[in-house]
C-alpha cells in the first residue's frame, strides 16, 4: 500500500514537470523576442517563476492562472510539507490513514493531468 502512495507521489512530480515544459512551449510561441534564450532560461526556473511568466502572456485566462497557482501551492505542499505533516512510516499499518492519503494524491494527480491535457491539446494545434 505504501508503494502506491510513493508511486502517486512520483507521478505527480512527473506531471508537474510536463506542465512546466508545456508552459514554456506556449510562452515561447507567444513571445517573439529571443525565443531560444527565453526557453533556455525557463528550463532553470522554479514553478513559481514560470507561473509569473504565464501570467504575462495573453493565452492563459484568469481561470488558468488560478489553476496554475493551485498547482504551485499543492506542489510546494508535497515537496516541503507532506511527509512532515503525514508521518507515513508511523502510520504505515493504519490502512484507513494510508488509503485517505492515497485518495488525496489521486485527486491531486487527476487535477494536474487534466490541466496538462489542456496544454498538450493546445500545443498539438501549433
Amino acid at each position: 500500500m505504501d508503494e502506491v502512495l510513493y508511486q502517486l507521489f512520483g507521478n505527480i512530480f512527473e506531471t508537474v514537470q510536463y506542465i512546466e515544459w508545456n508552459i514554456a512551449v506556449i510562452t515561447c510561441k507567444y513571445k517573439n523576442d529571443n525565443v531560444e534564450k527565453l526557453f533556455d532560461n525557463m528550463q532553470n526556473m522554479t514553478l513559481g517563476q514560470i507561473v509569473k511568466i504565464a501570467e504575462s502572456i495573453n493565452w492563459f485566462n484568469d481561470t488558468d492562472i488560478e489553476e496554475l497557482k493551485y498547482i504551485l501551492e499543492k506542489r510546494n505542499y508535497l515537496a516541503h510539507q507532506f511527509f512532515k505533516k503525514n508521518d507515513i512510516v508511523k502510520h504505515s499499518s493504519n490502512h484507513a490513514f494510508i488509503n485517505n492519503k492515497i485518495g488525496e494524491l489521486e485527486n491531486i494527480l487527476n487535477r494536474f493531468k487534466c490541466f496538462n491535457s489542456v496544454l498538450v491539446d493546445f500545443i498539438k494545434t501549433l
